[in-house]
This record gives C-alpha cells, sequence and structure tokens, in this order.
C-alpha cells in the first residue's frame, strides 16, 4: 500500500520536535521543511521550529502529488512544508489560522496544499465573522491519503483545527505544503539576485483515473473548486432561497448580457442596487456565465454569493477563448468565483427576461 509506505518513510525518516509552548508541551508532534537554498524558521505561537532540507523521500512524493494539483513544473512546487504528527485522539492543534507572516495570508490570495496519512482524524473549519444564518463551524472527515487545499483568502476569514478524539488509537501524519510569500532577512533565498516572491500557480485538480494536464500558464484570478464526499457534512451550509438573496450582492448594480442566444438586460430595468439584488435573486438555481478578468468562462448553476461577494456555483466547467477552439475542462461540483474579477453575468434569454420581470415587479 502506497500510503502506508509513505506514512513509514515520513515518520521514521524526519527529525519530530514537541516545542514548549505558553501552557506546556504543544500536543503535537511536529517538523518544518524547506526547499533547498531557504533557511526561514518557521514561528507561530511564540514557537520558532528549524528548518531542515527537502529530503529523497519528500522529492518522491511531491513527484507523486503535486501533477494532481496542476503544478507540473518543479518549480511550481511549494517551497515549504509544516508536518504534523498526531500519535492518537488526544493529540490536537486547536483553532488557528496559517497565516505566518512568511506566508502573506492575510494579505493575499494563497494556496495550503494539505495530504492525511494514518488513521481518519476530523478537520473542522470556521469563519471569524459568521453571517446570521450561516452555520459557524464545517467538519470534514480526512482519511487515509486524501488530499484538501485551503485557497484564496481563507486564513483571514476562517480558522481551523483537528480537536481531540477519545476514541482514536492510532497514529496520523499531515503534510501542509505551502509558498513561502516572504522570505525573512537572514534567509539566502530574500538576498538572491532577482529572487520573486510571488502567489502560487492556480491549482487545478486533475479527477482520478485522467492522466494529468500539460502545465497551463499561471493565471491572475484563482477560481476555487472543492471536491466534496456526498457523504461528508457539506464545506458551505444548506442556505434557503431567502437567505442566500442576503449575502450581499449590490455589488452588481450593473448586470449585462447579450450574446447570441443570451437576452440582453436593458438599462433600465436594472436601475439601481436594490434592482440588481432582485433580478440575481431570480437567477439563483438557474445554469448562467461569468466572464472573469483573466479572459476565462465559468458556467455553471448559480447557488450562492458569499459575504465577499464571490459567486459561488455547482457542477462547473471553463471555457478557454483562443484563436483556435475553445478550449473546455470540468471544475468540479462547487466553485467559488472571486467577486472582484467578475465582469460580466449571462444567463439564457427565458431566465433572464423572467428575472428582469420579477425585478421590477
Amino acid at each position: 500500500d502506497v500510503c502506508k509506505q509513505f506514512f513509514e518513510r515520513i515518520k521514521e525518516g524526519s527529525t519530530w520536535l514537541q516545542p514548549e509552548g505558553r501552557n506546556g508541551p504543544i500536543p503535537r508532534k511536529t517538523a518544518w521543511m524547506v526547499r533547498k537554498g531557504c533557511e526561514c524558521k518557521y514561528r507561530y505561537g511564540g514557537i520558532e521550529v528549524e528548518p531542515a532540507e527537502y529530503p529523497p523521500w519528500m522529492i518522491e512524493l511531491m513527484t507523486s502529488l503535486m501533477p494532481l494539483c496542476g503544478l507540473q513544473q518543479t518549480t511550481h512546487w511549494p517551497d515549504s512544508c509544516n508536518m504534523n504528527l498526531y500519535e492518537d485522539g488526544g493529540m490536537s492543534v486547536g483553532w488557528h489560522s496559517d497565516d505566518e507572516k512568511i506566508f502573506q495570508g492575510k494579505f493575499r490570495d494563497i494556496a495550503i496544499i494539505s495530504l492525511s496519512l494514518g488513521v481518519t482524524r476530523k478537520f473542522e473549519l470556521r469563519s471569524n465573522w459568521p453571517g446570521e444564518r450561516e452555520k459557524r463551524v464545517h467538519q470534514v472527515l480526512l482519511g487515509d491519503g486524501d488530499l484538501m487545499t485551503m485557497e484564496g483568502m481563507t486564513q483571514k476569514h476562517f480558522q481551523h483545527r483537528v480537536p481531540k478524539e477519545d476514541n482514536i488509537t492510532g497514529p496520523r501524519i499531515n503534510l501542509t505544503w505551502r509558498w513561502v510569500g516572504k522570505h525573512t532577512p537572514q534567509c539566502p533565498a530574500c538576498r538572491a539576485r532577482g529572487s520573486v516572491n510571488g502567489p502560487p500557480p492556480e491549482l487545478t485538480p486533475v479527477p482520478s483515473g485522467r492522466t494529468p494536464p500539460p502545465p497551463a500558464q499561471p493565471m491572475e484570478s484563482p477560481v476555487t473548486s472543492f471536491k466534496q464526499d456526498p457523504q461528508q457534512t457539506p464545506i458551505l451550509p444548506s442556505l434557503g432561497l431567502e437567505a442566500r438573496m442576503a449575502t450581499g450582492m449590490e455589488c452588481f448594480a450593473s448586470v449585462t448580457t447579450g450574446k447570441e442566444s443570451l437576452a440582453p438586460v436593458a438599462e433600465g430595468e436594472v436601475k439601481d442596487s436594490e434592482s440588481a439584488k432582485g433580478f440575481m435573486g431570480q437567477l439563483m438555481n438557474t445554469t448562467v456565465r461569468i466572464h472573469i478578468s483573466d479572459g476565462r468562462i465559468i458556467t455553471g448553476q448559480l447557488w450562492c454569493f458569499d459575504q465577499l461577494r464571490n459567486a459561488i456555483l455547482l457542477n462547473c466547467h471553463e471555457t478557454r477563448v483562443s484563436a483556435g477552439p475553445d478550449q473546455h475542462r470540468p471544475l468540479g461540483p462547487l466553485v467559488m468565483v472571486p467577486g472582484k474579477h467578475i465582469l460580466k453575468f449571462e444567463a439564457s434569454r427565458s431566465a433572464s427576461e423572467a428575472a428582469a420581470a420579477a425585478a421590477a415587479a
């Protein structure tokens, strides 16, 4: 079993530490690894962990996993990895965000790739500023070999934890790969001539059983795609239509359509933010196309908007318009499109006319 083999290699091939925190030893063991040339220490909660260079087994593991996230070129791979060893259910990590200064997660979009090995443990996510009807804590079970990503501004707006579980007796190892966004002044990577710390390239999950696609050019606006087991607790709460309409669509005061069979919306039909809010509310649960700033078109069922004005779509696919044939690919069952990158919504003629009429009523 590949996962079991890597579990043993990682457990035996790492120097595990259990640093002293404010209240004694932290309730887990940890290790911090970096790409060759980086000497950044990992500092959090008053704890400082010395770096270790990626060993051969890490390169081997990343060679297998990174293409599954759309990262074909080694230069696009994460340059650091924080690892935690939970020897049993009594070990845990409390509520926190991975918002350390070197990752810049409070200031710009970042991505964290997480791999779980060993026994299944609960992973919980909670909003820092939940809405009135929003479920505060969301939970997912992460088992042996499960990959999960946290993308965008998750570290600014959410906290996460692995809680204690008295009924768990086996060990779990969790690896979280990150990109260092701001090396420390003492790090050679910071002083290297021409070094630039930029955000990671877009993550594009590859469905199981398919050959990874050729490397794509990094895009400016990431579209976050979630893969959710239908047996697990949903990542997003099951909001009713009324609640979804109240999550902040004021930014769409100007809604335009008008391509081929897509119905245009006359300027007089969407006069202000309230009209736009009513119009967009009527488009809930219908198929829409969203044009974003990097030229892509995202098509899916409009599910809701979050409080940051990001659009959440179901059952999506992406179109890249080019001089040759347009390129299409599926994105997954649940996708977030950042509101700041949305240029235009398009809907079918019948849906657009019905929404405009309802909004004007």
